[in-house]
């Protein structure tokens, strides 16, 4: 063995750079920050600034690394108001199934301000009880087509019409209220096939 090397002291620096570097091998995550130092009289900032700056940058970096893992921008979010506009698009394609007026949602018109409109298959539509003037008004809208608009609010989305042609596709025409829904004066291919009928016959 050469002899020069034999009685060389050792390098405390380079010893003491080593116990740094495994002391502050658990800094490489932040949530283990508070473990480097077990004394409570440092502030977490004051304990950051006591490290090498090469480190401070590391951390820094690690830390908006898993900021941005979690982060969620506004622009990405659900809106506050989207369960509620999922909840009106559905009553409203649910009241063109089963024609019910747009003033009787639950979203227009308290129950107790409600009035019976022909053809309304509403709750309370449903129950009306007065059947002559049911019968009355149902005659008037079959000897007259415009009857029923005539009496209604008026509306510049086409509420109170039969047929209409909409945004999504004007060259189609949709339904959106039959106001002889159920009475004796609906037209006969609508109560068949809302009821199942056996086949109509078709006239081409």
């Amino acid at each position: 063995m050469n002899i020069k090397y034999k009685n060389k002291k050792p390098n405390r620096k380079f010893k003491r750079n080593k116990k740094l570097r495994k002391k502050n091998i658990k800094i490489l995550y932040p949530f283990k920050i508070k473990s480097v130092e077990k004394s409570d009289k440092y502030t977490l900032i004051q304990r950051l600034n006591s490290l090498p700056r090469e480190l401070q940058k590391k951390i820094y970096i690690l830390c908006f690394r898993f900021m941005w893992r979690k982060y969620v921008p506004l622009s990405a979010k659900i809106p506050s108001w989207y369960s509620y506009k999922i909840q009106v698009d559905n009553e409203i394609f649910k009241s063109r199934f089963d024609n019910i007026h747009f003033l009787h949602l639950s979203f227009n018109t308290l129950p107790e301000n409600k009035q019976w409109i022909m053809g309304c298959q509403c709750e309370y539509c449903s129950n009306y009880s007065n059947k002559k003037l049911k019968r009355k008004e149902y005659k008037k809208q079959c000897n007259d087509s415009n009857y029923f608009r005539s009496i209604m609010p008026e509306s510049t989305f086409y509420l109170n019409e039969y047929l209409t042609y909409t945004h999504i596709d004007p060259n189609t025409l949709q339904k959106i209220f039959d106001p002889l829904y159920g009475s004796i004066y609906e037209m006969f291919e609508n109560y068949a096939i809302r009821n199942d009928y056996p086949k109509l016959n078709f006239n081409i």
